[in-house]
């Protein structure tokens, strides 16, 4: 079992956020699909809100939260809108630009981008899935958990659809992840359509977080990427 290097300190920023978004514009009958799938989602009393998030990715943590994930298998919102259809694009030359990015700051920028690029590559040609739904920001300050059981999942305006690996690879960028609860995670994403899947799905959402804080809160940007690069590493075959 490898153990997870943690990132430090809760993300600030919540999760890499921007125009990119394929949940950024919806049809008409997706809205009317989310309606649904929002009256499924309980409120939370606000101060259940405001200690309920789990502050750290434990064995018994993913266990409640699998079930919530393979809920998603098979609900599609719009397919019009879909996760995997950005991480193609953002994989297939669409990253370019936060890569070089990352990759200037120093030695640390270089050890990421080059783990990332190692983990998109190691696994040859990958077929992202579709299909599912996607929640898009699948991270713990926005899971309530009530007693022993997942109260309600917030923030969902990024919904979309896609491949519920997305999820799960989010889950494993997460700062504070101990080594059985990023087994667990890890065995049970790569159930969804293998570890290729996946690791081309941490790749982007690691991509995107560390993109996302350089822009935003530089300072935090040394703390994040060596963790981030040893865990992209611990994904490869």
């Amino acid at each position: 079992m490898v153990s997870p290097p943690e990132i430090g300190t809760a993300d600030p920023a919540g999760g890499p956020r921007g125009g990119a978004s394929p949940s950024s514009r919806l049809s008409h009958s997706c809205l009317a699909r989310r309606q649904r799938i929002r009256a499924r989602v309980p409120v939370p009393h606000p101060a259940v809100r405001a200690r309920s998030s789990p502050r750290r990715l434990r064995a018994e943590v993913t266990e409640r939260l699998i079930p919530v994930l393979e809920h998603q298998r098979g609900l599609d919102i719009d397919p019009q809108h879909c996760w995997s259809q950005y991480a193609r694009d953002r994989l297939a030359g669409g990253w370019d630009h936060a890569r070089k990015a990352m990759a200037s700051p120093g030695p640390q920028g270089l050890g990421f981008v080059a783990s990332i690029d190692a983990l998109f590559t190691s696994f040859g040609q990958v077929e992202l899935p579709t299909g599912d739904l996607v929640h898009g920001d699948f991270r713990l300050d926005n899971i309530l958990l009530g007693s022993n059981r997942v109260a309600a999942v917030i923030d969902i305006e990024a919904l979309g659809s896609g491949t519920r690996a997305f999820d799960y690879a989010t889950l494993l960028t997460v700062d504070d992840v101990d080594p059985a609860g990023w087994e667990l995670t890890r065995l049970a994403g790569e159930q969804v359509a293998g570890p290729g899947v996946l690791a081309h799905c941490f790749a982007l959402v690691a991509l995107d977080l560390a993109d996302f804080v350089r822009q935003r809160v530089p300072e935090r940007l040394p703390f994040i990427l060596g963790p981030l690069r040893d865990r992209a590493e611990a994904l490869l075959p």
